[in-house]
């Protein structure tokens, strides 16, 4: 009987965290609409346009309206890094993900 209570209790608690993921990744899509429009904004001459054009006041609250987008990418990598049922070990730390983030950073600079 105490079988079936663990059992049963183990697995609300998978249902409640899969829920969590997916409530991150959802949270990931919006922040990334989010990066998306800061860069369209910037990049339509934001920063040449003059103050008092209608094109100035709508590219600057599409950009203010967004910049909640980087913390929130902060904030859901440190939610998903400090989950205790996250399988991240040391060994896959520093032999997957810190050589994915040089090549990346590798890339980009040679993009650049």
């Amino acid at each position: 009987m105490s079988f079936e209570i663990k059992k049963g209790a183990m697995m609300a608690h998978k249902q409640r965290v899969a829920y969590l993921v997916a409530y991150l990744d959802y949270l990931r899509l919006v922040t990334i609409l989010g990066g998306i429009t800061i860069h369209v904004a910037t990049s339509l001459n934001f920063y040449r346009q003059d103050y008092a054009s209608l094109n100035w006041q709508i590219l600057n609250f599409w950009d203010g309206l967004s910049r909640f987008c980087v913390p929130f990418f902060i904030m859901i990598s440190g939610a998903i890094f400090l989950n205790p049922d996250f399988d991240l070990s040391w060994e896959k730390l520093f032999n997957l993900n810190f050589p994915l983030t040089k090549v990346g950073l590798y890339l980009e600079n040679s993009i650049v």
